[in-house]
């Protein structure tokens, strides 16, 4: 087998690798946000349940309104939550607001905007062929429909007939489980004061969030030493129980890099190093049957690499199967680099005075900046056979964050 050289063949070979999981778990409802649904749901109920006003208005005999206005007399008022049963009666207006139950003998409601009340009586002047304002029973859906499909992926917008028909719990599958371990002698926990040599693990709590955002169950393994005993013990561990593993740091040549040295003795390496920069000392394996995606230490590489490839294999995972975000935008400044090799710049989205949207590479492009992080949005993807942009040539561009491009966007010109 020929293993990947560049970001492009890397992500195909992952999406052809990696398996979707298939666990079936049951949520609460209102947990399984984001989750795929294991199973048909067929409606327990009608939506709506009773038949009820559309409109706040008068509710009405049709067979009482003639000519252009219509005199009756005002009733009792139906307000939403009563479960009043009083008839409607010929020649009688009742006042009810949206949502209330249609009294018995109601066949329309009249707008307020229509009516015109004074004293105990209501003068109506619908207009010819309105609409009668009634939601009636099943009209929105039918008791026994099928209400979502096995395979739906759970959005925000799905949670209200979910919770409509009364569903408290779904059989979903299983979110992807994914454990994170950070290597390196020098890294502490936040918020211990560095000792001089020291820096705080920055990784693993970016990474975690981005495991989350992409709707991963994160086990944190800590920090490990540059030790091979100690990382191999951690990684065969976790490798039992897990989806997927995640490492950062320990990643390039260096004598004290060892992680790709560690998954080799359990297990196997696919690729390692591709041509990307910043993140070249990326890495793909496998220990038994459990996938590991090695990540620089770097956090500007780390970030690029889990955008680029982490969120390939947690798709995969999840079996969303969504392809990698990219969006084509115009470069707003000159960029040149040589052939053969792909360039992440980082970079944030910009709208001109005219309202046309481009992407801005920020100034500095340090793999190790934790400024040009923090102010980064996204990434633009200069492609191998890219060597010389000019503003307003089209780019692809990866989103960093999670969330979808549409809000990145959206937070953007905000």
């Amino acid at each position: 087998m020929t293993f990947p050289t560049d970001l492009l063949q890397a992500q195909a070979f992952l999406t052809s690798r990696i398996q979707t999981v298939t666990r079936v778990e049951a949520l609460r409802t209102v947990d399984a946000l984001g989750c795929i649904l294991a199973e048909d749901i067929f409606a327990p109920s009608s939506l709506p349940r009773f038949a009820n006003a559309a409109m706040d208005g008068y509710a009405v005999r049709g067979s009482d309104l003639s000519g252009s206005v219509t005199e009756l007399k005002v009733g009792r008022a139906v307000a939403a939550g009563d479960t009043t049963d009083h008839m409607l009666v010929a020649g009688v207006a009742m006042p009810i607001t949206t949502g209330a139950i249609i009294p018995p003998g109601a066949t329309r409601v009249v707008m307020y905007e229509d009516a015109r009340l004074e004293g105990d009586k209501v003068f109506l002047s619908p207009p010819d062929g309105g609409r009668p304002h009634i939601r009636h029973v099943g009209e929105d859906i039918s008791e026994g429909q099928l209400a979502l499909s096995r395979g739906t992926l759970l959005r925000p917008g799905h949670m209200p007939l979910l919770i409509a028909l009364g569903i408290d719990l779904v059989h979903v599958i299983a979110r992807p489980r994914v454990a994170i371990l950070s290597t390196g002698n020098e890294l502490i926990e936040h918020p211990h004061l560095p000792q001089p040599g020291q820096i705080h693990d920055t990784n693993r709590p970016m990474i975690t969030r981005m495991l989350t955002d992409e709707g991963a169950t994160v086990t944190d393994l800590g920090i490990s030493t540059d030790s091979p005993d100690a990382i191999t013990q951690a990684l065969s561990a976790a490798s039992m129980n897990h989806d997927l593993l995640v490492t950062t740091g320990g990643a390039s040549m260096s004598f004290s890099d060892h992680v790709a040295r560690a998954v080799k003795t359990i297990g196997s390496i696919d690729f390692w190093r591709l041509d990307m920069r910043p993140g070249k000392p990326v890495g793909f394996g496998e220990i038994g049957a459990c996938p590991i995606l090695i990540l620089p230490g770097n956090p500007v590489a780390a970030a690029s690499g889990f955008a680029n490839l982490g969120r390939v294999v947690l798709q995969k995972l999840a079996g969303t199967n969504n392809p990698q975000t990219v969006l084509r935008l115009p470069i707003t400044a000159t960029y040149g680099k040589p052939d053969g090799k792909t360039h992440m710049l980082l970079s944030r989205i910009v709208q001109s005075s005219a309202g046309a949207l481009g992407v801005e590479p920020l100034p500095v492009q340090s793999s190790s900046s934790y400024s040009a992080l923090a102010a980064a949005d996204v990434l633009i993807a200069v492609r191998p056979g890219q060597t010389s942009l000019a503003p307003g040539d089209l780019v692809d561009v990866v989103p960093l964050w999670g969330g979808g491009m549409s809000r990145m966007i959206r937070r953007s010109i905000a």
